[in-house]
């Protein structure tokens, strides 16, 4: 008889070296063993995880000398592998994204025995789980750099029709690079699966998938019949782990599967904490998580891009930057004169809106009348751009009472029409690149500006420009504002926006601001 090759590591049994199963305490055993070669070319190191589907192995690639990560399927008690459809589905899903802060898959196999496994890369870090429970919470400007890139992944997954449906603290990896910042990376599609191909079978009867501390309502049982859970279900997910690594515990907590889901399903999330951080950020930060963290998920972002450009217009405080020891934004996306201010700018000059083409074309002959009866006054020399923000030529007014009429800076005169189109542009950039108070405050003689350079430039590309997007960028602040329970600048917002002589009728608006800002 063959001597048994190893034991039971419950109740000591010995075992012969092919068992599954110890027949004495009915325990799984693992797949694998240290020092076991796999196909000829991984080494295996060492068991590192298990969870409801497989087995985590730690692996060298022989003939390469690099580490791998390698998933098995668990064996059910008749050794046969669990769900080997679902495995094999993960493995083709994951194949098809290939995006810097997502895992790669390498290899994908099934063994004689009818067991698959999947090679992935290794990533010598720590899961974020593991990093909030050993560092706690994450500083404001590390957790939003952790965030743009999890999202910036997730859109690729979801581009490629993928609904993760598990993303969590442990399915994010963590590794510090030299330069001292995180770099994120999404890993474990196991229950990932193609929108298109959604379907019940799949999931089982009564099974869910996902960890109810993070579900979205949709998994909880809030979808109507014939309905869907779709890429939205991954972005409440991450508003949940973004709550989590800015306040060091999830929004909802409770003892029992019952209560998670209850709570997803009927109960608002406590508002995050964000009495520390300047004004702006922090109210804008908590106004981000919660359209995550909408019930219905037609009330969140439109997608993961969405989502980053909301976390993106946030602003950083030097302070914030060097108290966390790495730069707010990632070097890829870092601006190489003046920052953010002119990323921003840049993005908004730049957006197209035809629908006032046309409306250009019948009003140019009226501006070309206005400017013949206001010519521009000569100046030698101008104050550059940064002299006429820096050193308003007005004093600041102040700020009114909700309700009153709102007190506009005297006509400064036409001489911002004198400017160059390239100083007029630094100008806008600057002003739209200011913290959100001081920019409300001059967003009324931005906006008497704005006009006088229209008039005298009608048919510089910079005056298109200012026409296609200083409009909806004014509306827009001025609505974010009143959103945000800031009505003070919100009126400010929409005095100015009133004040472009290219701004049409917006009923809507109008009706935003009936009761805050009455006719003048």
């Amino acid at each position: 008889m063959t001597a048994p090759e190893k034991t039971c590591p419950r109740c000591a049994a010995l075992l012969a070296a092919a068992a599954r199963f110890c027949p004495a305490c009915g325990l799984g055993l693992s797949r694998l063993s240290s020092g076991e070669v796999l196909d000829g070319k991984y080494e295996i190191l060492d068991k590192i995880g298990e969870g409801g589907m497989g087995e985590v192995y730690r692996a060298r690639h022989l003939h390469l000398d690099e580490i791998r990560i390698i998933k098995v399927t668990k064996p059910d008690s008749s050794g046969a592998p669990a769900q080997p459809r679902r495995f094999q589905e993960e493995a083709r899903l994951a194949t098809l994204v290939r995006h810097p802060n997502v895992a790669a898959l390498y290899d994908f196999s099934r063994q004689p025995d009818g067991s698959f496994y999947m090679v992935w890369e290794f990533i010598d870090g720590v899961t974020l789980e593991h990093w909030l429970k050993s560092r706690g919470p994450l500083p404001p400007d590390r957790a939003l750099d952790v965030a743009r890139q999890v999202l910036a992944g997730l859109a690729e997954i979801h581009a490629q029709g993928i609904v993760h449906r598990d993303l969590s603290p442990d399915n994010i990896m963590l590794r510090e690079t030299p330069d001292g910042r995180l770099q994120a990376k999404i890993i474990d599609l196991g229950i990932a699966k193609r929108v298109a191909s959604e379907s019940l079978q799949m999931t089982g009867t009564g099974l869910f998938l996902g960890k109810l501390k993070y579900c979205s309502p949709e998994q909880a049982g809030a979808l109507p019949s014939g309905q869907s859970v779709d890429a939205r279900t991954d972005l409440y997910s991450f508003g949940v782990v973004l709550y989590e690594m800015l306040a060091g515990k999830a929004p909802f907590e409770s003892a029992t599967p019952e209560g998670y889901i209850g709570k997803h399903l009927h109960t608002a999330p406590p508002p995050l904490d964000v009495g520390g951080l300047p004004k702006e950020l922090g109210a804008g930060l908590a106004a981000a998580v919660a359209k995550a963290l909408e019930k219905k998920r037609d009330r969140r972002f439109r997608d993961a891009a969405d989502f980053a450009a909301a976390l993106a217009r946030l602003p950083t405080t030097p302070q914030a930057a060097s108290s966390t020891g790495v730069r707010s934004d990632p070097p890829a996306h870092r601006p190489i004169a003046r920052g953010r201010w002119q990323v921003a700018a840049i993005l908004v000059l730049a957006a197209a809106a035809g629908g006032y083409a046309l409306w250009r074309r019948e009003a140019r002959p009226v501006r070309a009348r206005r400017v013949a009866v206001l010519p521009t006054p000569a100046r030698s020399p101008s104050p550059t751009a940064v002299e006429m923000l820096a050193e308003p030529a007005v004093p600041t007014p102040p700020a009114p009472a909700v309700g009153a009429a709102v007190p506009t800076p005297p006509h400064t005169g036409g001489a911002e029409a004198g400017l160059p189109p390239a100083q007029a542009r630094q100008l806008i950039e600057l002003w739209k690149g200011r913290p959100n108070e001081p920019r409300a405050r001059r967003a009324v003689e931005i906006a008497r500006m704005a006009n006088r350079f229209v008039d005298a430039h009608p048919d510089d590309p910079l005056s298109d420009e200012i026409e296609e997007s200083l409009p909806p960028y004014l509306k827009s602040r001025a609505m974010a504002s009143l959103d945000a329970a800031e009505p003070l600048l919100a009126v400010l917002y929409y005095r100015a926006y009133k004040q472009l002589d290219f701004a049409r009728e917006d009923p809507e608006l109008a009706r935003r601001f009936e009761k805050v800002a009455p006719p003048e």
